[in-house]
């Protein structure tokens, strides 16, 4: 029972020294720069604002793609002397919307 192996400690916080052999990113140990990678990368990860440009964005070519659509459904196709029953240009103009909303999965 006595050749048990206790873990190794790590030793962390102000004016600890790094381990005798450290995880190393080219030939230098510098601990502060991989804290400020690692909250840059969450901050890029979870900025809310970020996401709500997105919806937005979505939302914009949502919209023109309806108001394109809507132009060539009542105005260009009744000129040439075609007609469409409404609930279809009102259906794709839900559809439009409905993926422009329901669009926000997570890009890796």
């Amino acid at each position: 029972m006595g050749d048990r192996e206790t873990p190794p400690r790590l030793r962390i916080g102000p004016g600890a020294q790094p381990p005798a052999d450290p995880i190393r990113s080219g030939d230098t140990f510098d601990p502060d720069a991989l804290l400020d990678e690692a909250r840059e990368r969450i901050r890029e990860r979870e900025d809310p604002k970020r996401e709500l440009k997105r919806t937005a964005r979505r939302l914009v070519v949502a919209l023109v793609l309806i108001v394109i659509l809507a132009v060539v459904c009542f105005g260009v196709l009744p000129a040439l002397g075609m007609t469409l029953p409404t609930w279809v240009p009102i259906l794709t103009f839900a559809a439009i919307g409905a993926g422009a909303l329901l669009n926000a999965s997570p890009e890796t």
